[in-house]
């Protein structure tokens, strides 16, 4: 163990008096994490104040007149709705459809409780912000009836039938958990490209391999040691990355308005350290697979090429997460790289399992356990420690 230590101690101290190094690759993916992400809410908000502002196209049955007044004429445009089939009608219009029962006033009046139907498209950003405007309208238009008529604030007054085809909040969090985990993901990799090419194949290179080789200290040891040394930088980098992401995740979904707002309120205790530990595992993956490519590499230069197509492909995986939905089958969760993506995914969106999590860590652990074996035996092979 103290051979362990000596190897991986030296990559550090080499690591951490390198300024530049030390910056790009342990504060800078965490910076920029937050960067982008705050850059992003903010242009969404910009968006919603757009939507806020707009006008909504409202599309009337049987309103009564003395209810026209309650509806801002710089806030809706107001037309008569011909009947057509209602979802069509709002996908197509990106409008309100609002239906009140005939004789309206007169039946609220003689407690008939008349029926409102609404429709609007949750899916669709105008639609919805006119829904919401419009029942606003319909609970203060209640307001009023009661405390003009009533002494009984529990009072139904009239029914309200409300139908949104799709619930934005859910839209929202499905981008939201899809975009975030392809960053996160990028970012550790990157980190590990930065250092892991120069740990092994740069001892190659600069043909200090053979003579560490020859040292009393046993090639597994080494092996360890350079492992344990890439992952401690790693998973500080990864670290980095997760406060970034905690950071951030408030101002990306508008909530810093609300006050007080963090990312606990949001994912709870139990999502945050489900999100770190799924990082961290997925981090020693990301390693393990740095270290074979490394070992195998005879310069730093073909380590960063031959870590390259792994890097587009890790960066495909991430991308198939834009399709998914936060849910994943267990079973493909132990998939190394694939089941953490998913997972983090499903962690963002709030619909993982503990039993998922755990799925993912485990099998990264023996990912990785695997990954480190297949260093040692190739720092065993002559032909690969001595390739020209």
């Amino acid at each position: 163990m103290h051979d362990v230590l000596t190897i991986m101690s030296k990559e550090l101290k080499r690591f951490w008096i390198d300024k530049k190094l030390l910056f790009t690759t342990v504060l800078l993916p965490g910076i920029m994490i937050f960067l982008i992400y705050s850059i992003m809410g903010n242009v969404i908000g910009n968006q919603v104040d757009e939507i806020t502002q707009s006008t909504t196209a409202l599309y009337v049955e049987n309103m009564p007149e003395a209810l026209e007044p309650l509806f801002d004429p710089a806030l809706f445009a107001v037309e008569s709705y011909a009947g057509e089939d209602p979802e069509t009608f709002v996908n197509d219009t990106e409008g309100v459809i609002l239906i009140f029962e005939e004789d309206f006033l007169e039946k609220v009046s003689s407690d008939a409780f008349p029926a409102i139907t609404l429709y609007y498209d949750g899916s669709n950003e105008t639609s919805s912000e006119g829904g919401f405007r419009v029942r606003n309208i319909l609970s203060s238009f209640r307001n009023q009836i009661l405390a003009e008529n009533y002494t009984e604030e529990e009072r139904l007054v009239f029914q309200e039938n409300i139908t949104a085809y799709q619930d934005e909040s859910e839209i929202f969090a499905t981008i939201v958990s899809s975009i975030v985990p392809l960053l996160i993901v990028i970012f550790i990799f990157a980190a590990a490209l930065s250092i892991a090419p120069d740990i092994i194949a740069g001892e190659k290179e600069r043909g200090t391999l053979a003579t560490l080789l020859v040292t009393p200290i046993s090639r597994g040891s080494f092996a360890l040691g350079k492992i344990l040394a890439i992952t401690v930088i790693s998973l500080a980098s990864a670290l980095s990355s997760f406060i970034g992401v905690a950071l951030s995740i408030p101002v990306l979904l508008q909530l810093e308005s609300t006050g007080n707002v963090n990312v606990l309120d949001i994912y709870g205790v139990g999502g945050m350290v489900a999100l770190l530990l799924v990082i961290l595992s997925t981090t020693l993956v990301i390693v393990g697979i740095m270290s074979v490519v490394s070992t195998y590499a005879k310069s730093i230069k073909e380590a960063a090429s031959l870590a390259s197509p792994l890097y587009l492909i890790t960066i495909v995986i991430s991308a198939l997460n834009l399709f998914s939905d936060g849910t994943s089958n267990e079973l493909l969760n132990a998939i190394p790289l694939y089941g953490s993506i998913q997972v983090i995914n499903g962690v963002l969106a709030r619909s993982y399992t503990w039993t998922s999590v755990g799925i993912v860590v485990a099998s990264s652990l023996l990912t990785t356990g695997l990954l480190a074996w297949v260093v040692k035996v190739m720092l065993s092979s002559e032909r690969i420690v001595f390739q020209k």
